[in-house]
């Protein structure tokens, strides 16, 4: 990828003209969570089988099939080898439970996958009933919180799993630290929640004790840290917050302290470390933690051995120089192209990557640092060729009041850029950021002829706090004119034509197209709205059950900041709802929701349906019956990319 300066009058034209089958990008990946067990000698990924997700393990040598999952409804979330036996599979289905939620919620199982014994097993598995009756009472079920709860241990010789989970009884849910022996079946709960108001995690060393947990309660607004001391916790930090949490970055690289991460008032991030011994607060080692958006840990210790730097391209940062110079001989054998760590064996030697480029499309890859030699293992989207991905740019441009907008600009191949039809596509959230790299959906779009522009508006986050922090209290005013003047630094370069401009966008994003249609006009010639926020009052009730006290709710807290809403009957809800300006609306919409969605409501698109019927204006709505907020499904994503297409060049011709 490349800077690209918006003063710029053009581009070199791309190559020649190609493009893959729309349904080649909108499929599931082919090939997809590739990660390699801690011996090197297998492989394990997620294969689309008639639509749906088959889970495969490859012997690498001899090159044979060892295991299979078939295909379910069920969603697969993650792959992770507890040891080069044991796979954990995690899956999620949306579904009801009664007597706990009336809402539909995204719930999670994980399955221990015996490739010795050739056998799966549910792990928690009282959860069961919600796989087979998604109206189901849950009567001392065990269940997994999320993905991002789950530890991977050897404990006392065993593989062994901890799991943040919920433990329900008689239909009422307490947050439990769950463990699960893979070799042995047994179960047990190893820590319950002292209070049900509190948010709790917990961290592990590397041989599966608890070392630390923190907690933060609702109603006291306080986060405290407590370390292990002769079977009891014993407070170390502690801090009152309304907002920013600490976040733990995880052991330290010599396993003798805690990192821990604070954003202070000012803005400004402190990182601090916590001795595993005494509790003693003192400096990290670096002073560059807060530089970086994620962390690497060492796949046997479990301790931060680096991270990826806070930037628009992934640059991974090793704190070793020998781990840095390991890596950076992985990236020779692909010069020029994106390389991206997918996972690695326990000694490191072997590496799944993932590479993006114009030699290989989006190719993964076994790296032998020992033989020296990168074998490709597959292309992660069949029937998609370096021929058929489209340049990736990052542009950068200013908004209206000066603050730097970075961007990802897909432009079509075989075009000359000059005076080109434009998708703005901004990322959901607010607070997430586009990845860079191929991306299935503004590929697609530029396969059809499309420039599209994902801008990482204020708001976004991992970009650094201070681009975060610029979008509280502009959900609807400057996180919205940030795309706008995007759009106008394109046009005064001369790439894109001002009157040939679309507005796409999911989740968060698909209240941006709604606001680009009804809060401005002028700008855009059609918006697609993907399980979009049409009425951002009803998004904050139906979420956050009530606006009570946002002194009780750090919910109701989150979106106070970035609405700048006090209560619920506060105007602000009306200036930046698009419901409330339908009468303003002069160009087609299309909606795209699914029925399944947990995140923003089915409501959400139906009621904005109403209201631009009721305003005569022009609507189209596809209903996703079984789909989620996330489109993950190959069936239902293959449909919302054909009619978002059929739509866009039915309003905005790309020739």
């Amino acid at each position: 990828m490349r800077l690209l300066a918006m003063t710029m009058a053009a581009l070199l034209a791309a190559g020649a003209a190609h493009a893959a089958p729309l349904e080649a990008y909108g499929k599931l990946p082919t090939m997809d969570m590739v990660s390699i067990s801690p011996d090197g000698g297998k492989i394990a990924f997620v294969q689309v089988v008639n639509g749906k997700q088959a889970v495969v393990v490859d012997q690498l040598s001899p090159a044979a099939v060892i295991g299979e999952m078939p295909p379910t409804d069920q969603k697969v979330r993650e792959l992770r080898w507890a040891d080069s036996t044991h796979l954990i599979v995690t899956k999620s289905q949306s579904g009801y439970a009664q007597g706990v939620s009336s809402n539909i919620s995204e719930w999670w199982i994980a399955y221990n996958f015996d490739l010795g014994k050739k056998k799966v097993v549910g792990l928690f598995d009282k959860s069961s009933d919600l796989d087979n009756n998604k109206n189901s009472l849950i009567h001392g079920a065990r269940m997994l919180k999320s993905i991002y709860g789950m530890s991977l241990r050897t404990v006392g010789g065993h593989p062994t799993i901890l799991a943040d989970g919920i433990v329900f009884v008689d239909s009422s849910g307490a947050s439990a630290l769950l463990s699960s022996d893979l070799s042995t079946g047994a179960e047990r709960v190893v820590e319950n929640a002292l209070e049900s108001n509190q948010d709790r995690h917990w961290y592990f060393d590397d041989k599966g004790v608890a070392v630390a947990q923190s907690t933060y309660d609702e109603l006291t607004h306080s986060w405290v840290l407590r370390l292990k001391r002769d079977k009891a916790w014993v407070q170390a930090y502690s801090v009152k917050t309304l907002y920013e949490t600490p976040e733990v970055i995880g052991i330290s690289a010599d396993g003798a302290s805690l990192l821990m991460k604070i954003i202070k008032d000012d803005g400004d991030t402190l990182t601090q470390s916590v001795s595993l011994a005494d509790g003693k607060i003192g400096a990290p080692g670096r002073d560059d933690y807060d530089s970086y958006s994620s962390y690497l840990e060492d796949p046997v210790t479990h301790r931060i051995i680096g991270g990826l730097k806070i930037a628009m391209e992934p640059t991974y940062v090793f704190f070793d120089p020998k781990d840095q110079a390991t890596w950076d001989a992985v990236g020779k054998f692909f010069p020029d192209e994106q390389v991206d760590l997918e996972s690695w064996s326990d000694d490191r030697s072997k590496m799944v990557v993932r590479v993006t480029g114009s030699r290989h499309g989006v190719l993964l890859a076994i790296v032998d640092l020992t033989s020296h030699k990168a074998t490709a293992i597959g292309q992660r989207y069949a029937g998609i060729t370096a021929d058929d991905v489209a340049d990736v740019s990052i542009a950068s441009y200013k908004a209206k009041d000066g603050t730097k907008i970075d961007s990802f600009l897909t432009l079509p191949s075989g075009r000359d850029p000059k005076n080109l039809p434009l998708i703005v596509l901004p990322h959901g959230g607010p607070a997430d950021r586009d990845p860079g790299g191929f991306d299935w959906l503004p590929q697609a779009l530029a396969s059809r002829g499309y420039a599209v522009l994902q801008p990482q508006f204020r708001g976004t986050g991992g970009m650094g706090w201070k681009l975060e922090a610029a979008g509280f209290g502009e959900f609807g005013r400057k996180m919205q004119s940030d795309l706008s003047d995007g759009v106008r630094a394109l046009a005064a370069a001369g790439l894109i034509d001002p009157k040939r401009v679309c507005i796409l966008g999911w989740s968060y994003g698909g209240y941006a197209a709604l606001a680009g249609v009804a809060l401005e006009q002028g700008v855009y010639r059609c918006a697609v709205s993907m399980a979009g926020v049409s009425d951002v009052r009803k998004l904050v009730g139906g979420t956050w059950a009530a606006w009570i006290d946002t002194s009780k709710s750090s919910g109701a807290r989150y979106w106070d900041r970035y609405v700048g809403a006090k209560d619920p009957t506060d105007p602000v809800f009306d200036q930046i709802s698009p419901i409330r300006h339908v009468s303003d609306v002069n160009v087609p919409i299309l909606l795209i929701h699914g029925k399944e969605d947990s995140v923003v409501k089915y409501e959400q698109s139906v009621l904005m349906e109403d209201a631009l019927k009721g305003a005569k204006k022009s609507v189209e709505f596809v209903t996703l019956p079984d789909e989620d907020h996330w489109a993950s499904h190959d069936v239902t994503r293959q449909q919302m990319l054909q009619a978002m297409v059929a739509f866009l060049e039915k309003n905005n011709p790309p020739k």
